[in-house]
């Protein structure tokens, strides 16, 4: 997670300047043949195992298992709880540090889209640092559901701020994203809790639901912010594209912040999380 969320935000100001100067189309088209290079060497060089490694399952009975550990883990409700815990705490960070936030910055502060992007990134630095500190933190004191209590009571509030507080400073606001990022990023542990929740013959299918509900918080949340936006749209319009005031950006976050509520809510409900 600390590599990906650094990645994500060294980009973030590089990719709004190349947009800038050479429009969305071209950085499309590179990031996506800087896609299929890594793809590339991925089939070249990653290896799933020693080339003598014996498979003595056959090639029906591989798939067979595998959908019988995906039905057992989505039979247990312990592990859809941890994984809307983990899509919960997941949502701000994809769906304001990842599309929606940049644009909040320029119209609630009028900044331009490189300076508004790096700002945004620090989100997402916020989240590079704390997700392995909270996953050491976790180890070390041999508990899951009270960092978990703790990262999503901290997001929850942060974000009600940004929601409900208008007018305030630009380093107020860029403080609170950073400590939302912080903060959300304890939901690295939900991994390690839902491994120990559930038997270790499906310990993959169990964190591959977990997954699958963090990156579908973003896929459901982006476009539904952008629904609350374009209700709230008073019809103004900058070169065709729609222009959303501060007011709205806010208004609609509101629905990130229910999220993030709910969340909160339901780990107080888990079970486990002590080694």
């Amino acid at each position: 997670m600390f590599v990906a969320m650094m990645s994500g935000m060294l980009a973030q100001a590089p990719l709004a300047i190349f947009v800038s100067q050479f429009g969305w189309r071209s950085s499309m088209w590179g990031l996506g043949i800087f896609g299929g290079l890594l793809a590339f060497l991925a089939y070249t060089f990653v290896r799933n195992g020693p080339e003598n490694r014996k498979v003595e399952e056959k090639k029906e009975d591989i798939w067979r298992n595998m959908w019988r550990g995906l039905a057992r883990a989505a039979s247990s409700r312990e592990v859809w709880k941890i994984a809307l815990v983990a899509a919960t705490m997941s949502a701000p960070m994809l769906t304001i540090g990842g599309l929606w936030g940049t644009p909040y910055l320029m119209s609630a502060y009028g900044l331009e889209r490189p300076e508004a992007a790096f700002y945004m990134s620090l989100m997402l630095f916020g989240w590079a640092f704390g997700a392995p500190f909270t996953g050491w933190l976790s180890d070390y004191i041999g508990h899951r559901k009270a960092l978990l209590v703790g990262g999503s009571g901290i997001l929850t509030l942060t974000l009600g701020v940004i929601v409900f507080v208008p007018n305030i400073p630009l380093w107020l606001t860029v403080s609170l994203f950073v400590t939302a990022g912080a903060s959300g990023s304890a939901m690295a542990t939900t991994f390690a809790l839902v491994r120990e929740v559930a038997p270790a013959d499906i310990s993959g299918s169990v964190v591959g639901i977990v997954n699958s509900m963090t990156v579908a918080s973003g896929a459901v949340l982006q476009p539904l912010v952008g629904v609350f936006l374009d209700v709230r749209w008073d019809g103004s319009l900058s070169e065709g594209a729609r222009i959303y005031a501060e007011s709205d950006f806010r208004w609609s976050f509101a629905i990130v912040f229910a999220s993030a509520f709910v969340g909160f809510i339901t780990c107080l409900n888990l079970k486990g999380g002590t080694k």
